[in-house]
């Protein structure tokens, strides 16, 4: 008898939550295109969200990442221009692999990119050469 009550509780349950606009793998990351990252501490990171990770766990896991770096150039007149790159993760000194496990509560949102963004196309650029 409780085994039945408990089935009919948990199918009230799934009506409930299927009749409602709530649904739980709305969020997920697309796994055909890339995803953006924005931290509390303004870095934004590029690449490839793990579903597993965006749904549950305390830690996001994020692959094939990519973020901008921001350089200083100087001119001929003596004045500094920022100069925007595209990095892939593990081409730093230190050798890092091309993963990211980022703490949750360090992630303010996260997006999933269209292909034709300006973002994705540096990435592909990025990729063929």
């Amino acid at each position: 008898m409780k085994l039945l009550k408990l089935l009919v509780l948990l199918g009230l349950v799934i009506i409930v939550l299927k009749v409602s606009r709530f649904n739980l793998f709305s969020n997920q990351p697309d796994r055909t295109k890339y995803q953006a990252l924005f931290l509390t501490n303004g870095q934004v990171y590029f690449g490839k969200l793990d579903k597993t990770s965006a749904l549950v766990g305390r830690d996001y896991v994020l692959t094939d990442v990519y973020y901008f770096q921001v350089s200083q150039a100087q001119t001929k007149a003596s004045t500094a221009s920022s100069e925007l790159s595209l990095i892939k993760l593990g081409s730093e000194l230190h050798g890092p692999e091309n993963k990211l496990v980022i703490n949750r509560s360090s992630v303010l949102f996260w997006e999933n990119l269209k292909k034709d963004s300006k973002v994705v196309e540096a990435i592909t650029n990025f990729q063929k050469k």
